[in-house]
């Protein structure tokens, strides 16, 4: 089985969406699966019955983690969108994980959100989709999880099955 990632995206919730998908559209030839959560996904479908008083975000910050780190220990990709995670949290997460990196929108953070010393890839907002899938995969490669061998299909066996759904009538 190929290996997984955990991608754990942080910035201001407004623009956390977008990169999201961005970042999703540039690990879906990679992986066998990808799935992206939010911090807020987790906290209203695996947070609602916690005790009051109980810290709800750190909560929601391990929840979310956990969920990542099981897509990418099964060959997939989890990718985290994170308003307010801190360091330390992100620094456990990364001791279990078999392979993670960061990634840091930059502009206005949320208060409370710790970004992190050396993110594996910045985002100014200003890059297109062709661009952050080129420093997605720049970062993949830097930690070894992303050679050639990696994509499910090269461009021939690409450029093969578009012209057999073509003569099949799907496209």
């Amino acid at each position: 089985m190929r290996p997984g990632v955990l991608i754990w995206v942080i910035g201001s919730a407004d623009r956390l969406a977008a990169a999201g998908a961005a970042i999703r559209a540039a690990v879906s030839d990679h992986v066998a699966f990808v799935d992206v959560m939010s911090e807020d996904e987790i906290r209203e479908h695996l947070c609602t019955h916690e005790k009051e008083g109980a810290d709800v975000r750190a909560l929601a910050v391990e929840r979310t983690g956990w969920v990542c780190h099981l897509l990418e220990r099964n060959g997939g990709a989890g990718i985290a969108l994170s308003h307010g995670s801190k360091r330390a949290e992100r620094d456990a997460l990364r001791k279990k994980a078999g392979g993670m990196i960061e990634v840091l929108l930059k502009g206005a953070l949320p208060a409370g959100l710790e970004p992190p010393f050396y993110p594996d890839v910045e985002l100014d907002g200003t890059e297109s989709e062709k661009d952050i899938r080129a420093r997605i995969e720049a970062a993949l490669k830097a930690i070894g999880l992303l050679d050639e061998s990696s994509r499910r299909y090269n461009e021939d066996e690409e450029r093969l099955v578009k012209e057999r759904l073509e003569k099949l009538g799907y496209l």
